[in-house]
């Protein structure tokens, strides 16, 4: 088995390795059993807090505070922000400060949600879905890529 995680369950056991034996070396240690409603299609962790965001093709975003204990060695994650999108969320990323964590989706929403408040805003849209979040602390700017073959440069007012 593995360590406790998110209301007590069980880490899966290692996946076998090529002979079939399961191996230590890249076994499971952690998981956040459903985690989404649907497929989890982008991940970012924020740099200066230990938050953790799904984007997930439920239409949700979500966002997890992970604590993590060195002895005895245990992970829990607990649920901070869920925001809804009109549309499967392909992309998440958080500011540098992790006051804001930002989204996009199929329908081409770019979105910032105040992690504090939980409100949201909509900065713009793509023509098509937003494929990837790019937050750039040293000019202050979000910038996205969409399937409209476009980059969008965002700056939050």
């Amino acid at each position: 088995g593995g360590f406790g995680v998110f209301g007590g369950q069980q880490a899966k056991a290692a996946a076998p390795g090529a002979d079939g034996q399961a191996t230590d070396k890249y076994s499971l240690a952690y998981e956040i059993p459903q985690a989404a409603g649907d497929t989890v299609m982008s991940l970012s962790f924020a740099k200066t807090a230990p938050l953790l965001a799904a984007g997930c093709w439920d239409m949700c975003v979500r966002v997890w505070e992970i604590q993590v204990q060195i002895q005895p060695p245990a992970l829990n994650a607990i649920p901070r922000r869920e925001h809804r999108h009109q549309a499967p969320v392909l992309s998440v990323a958080f500011k540098d400060d992790g006051t804001a964590l930002f989204s996009g989706s199929c329908d081409g929403e770019v979105k910032a949600l105040d992690l504090q408040s939980g409100n949201a805003v909509t900065l713009g849209k793509h023509e098509r879905g937003v494929r990837h979040l790019c937050w750039v602390e040293k000019l202050q700017v979000l910038i996205s890529g969409g399937w409209d073959k476009r980059l969008g440069f965002w700056q939050l007012t």
